[in-house]
This record gives C-alpha cells, structure tokens and sequence, in this order.
C-alpha cells in the first residue's frame, strides 16, 4: 500500500498535481492530492480518493516512478 504523506502532515499546495490513467477504456485525471491511498489488487492497482476509487491496468514499479516525493510506500 502507497499512502500520501501530505494527508497525514496536513500539508496544503497550491498547485495541484494530476496523475494520467486508464480506467475502464477511458483516460482519467487524477488529482495527487485527493488520493488517500493506492493498493495493489489482483492485477489492477486501485487509487483510493476522498470520494471515489478508481482501478488501472498499471505496474506498481512505472507508478511509483511517476509519483511525487510525498508518497510513501
């Protein structure tokens, strides 16, 4: 489980970060600073937000590469 950091530090940002994934055929946007946690499941790699949850197609090594700093494994 990869959690982010800024919501237990209760760190605020200006400039929201976005992460790009496929989810069900379509494109989505994410915003970095929504996401409460992200977890590996089965094949897919569920990104878990203050009010939905979304599932990639996507290796947990190439996302931990285009994560920000503030996210810990």
């Amino acid at each position: 489980m990869i959690t982010n950091n800024n919501e237990q530090n209760n760190y605020l940002t200006t400039k929201s970060k976005f992460i790009e994934i496929v989810c069900e055929k379509e494109k989505v946007l994410i915003n970095l600073n929504e996401v409460m946690y992200i977890e590996r499941d089965a094949r897919k790699v569920r990104f878990v937000t203050k009010g939905s949850e979304y599932a990639s197609y996507i290796s947990l090594a190439s996302l931990i590469k285009r994560l920000p700093y503030n996210f810990v494994r």
